[in-house]
């Protein structure tokens, strides 16, 4: 056996020493009798040659359609995950505006607690404190400024409304990642030629 026919499979092997064999029995390949039968094997064979192509062919195609789906699956999920990322990023943002408007919300009470304070203080001294009376007027003016100034506080609800589409966003993605798992791989099996 020469070393290009080292790599062949058993099967193979076998069939050229059959081969071998029957025209070392005839003497010489033209000795050898050509009857229906062997026409018929010959075809028989080529069209089963022809069919394992076709279907070596499909399978090539079905697993090229295969992978094109899961690759489709993880370029969904890689959106949902970016989606879902910036919906995080922006309720981040939103707490923290939140966080300085209760901020802003806290001073202004104290401002007109304190204010509250002096013009009772004011009120009770009577008459001759007017300049007391003025300086809690003012702070009250302030007071309500600030609070009037955070009525962005009612954009809590535009958070509300991002923490919706992040659990929308949290099902689209665990919906992608479901159908990626659920594309199965195909096994990759050989069929062997004679």
């Amino acid at each position: 056996m020469t070393k290009e026919r080292g790599s062949l499979a058993e099967r193979s092997i076998v069939a050229i020493r059959v081969v071998k064999e029957a025209i070392r029995i005839f003497g010489s390949c033209t000795n050898i009798p050509i009857t229906k039968e062997l026409l018929q094997a010959v075809k028989r064979a080529h069209s089963e040659y022809a069919l394992f192509l076709e279907n070596e062919c499909k399978q090539a195609l079905h697993e090229e359609e295969e992978m094109k789906k899961r690759e489709q699956a993880k370029e969904q999920q890689r959106a949902a995950e970016k989606a879902k990322n910036d919906l995080l990023e922006q309720l981040k943002a939103q707490e923290k505006l939140e966080e300085s408007q209760l901020q802003e919300q806290d001073t202004a009470r104290e401002l007109i607690s304190e204010a509250s304070k002096k013009l009772m203080e004011a009120l009770q001294q009577g008459q001759g404190n007017v300049q007391s009376v003025k300086v809690a007027q003012v702070m009250l003016s302030a007071g309500n400024e600030k609070l009037n100034a955070n009525k962005q506080l009612a954009d809590i609800r535009l958070q509300d409304k991002i923490c919706q589409k992040l659990h929308q966003q949290q099902g689209k993605v665990d919906n992608a990642e479901a159908s990626a798992a659920a594309v199965p791989t195909p096994p990759t099996k050989k069929r062997k030629l004679h």
